[in-house]
């Protein structure tokens, strides 16, 4: 039987091209997240997770898109699983949206369609 839970989350992304141009951008995020988890075992739990939150970038540029604020929303949907001995690590695999929303011209936002996270719960 599964469980659904609300997190929140503060998160750190690099995210780079191999465009001749703003060929890397670094990225703050706060993460509100729901996820709805499978127990696979006592020391395993998959998950998958939906969330979106605000951001801050490093440049308003990467390769040759543009943000009009540095200041960006990051939403992803995903799945993962929570491992260790008191389930205190997770990795997960997600796609990504970053964008400003239309708040700001121009908004070409970036699409990232495989994330690898790393993390650790507290």
């Amino acid at each position: 039987m599964g469980r659904s839970s609300l997190l929140l989350g503060v998160g750190y992304s690099y995210l780079w091209t191999n465009e001749d141009t703003n060929q890397d951008n670094h990225v703050i995020s706060l993460l509100p997240a729901y996820r709805y988890y499978f127990e696979i075992s006592e020391k395993i739990k998959m998950f998958i997770h939906l969330a979106a939150g605000p951001s801050v970038m490093s440049s308003y540029n990467l390769g040759y898109q543009k943000q009009g604020s540095k200041f960006i929303f990051n939403d992803y949907v995903g799945f993962g699983m929570r491992f260790g001995q008191n389930n205190e690590w997770e990795l997960s695999f997600v796609f990504r949206h970053l964008s400003n929303a239309g708040l700001f011209e121009p908004n070409d936002g970036y699409d990232v369609p495989f994330t690898f996270m790393v993390g650790r719960v507290f």
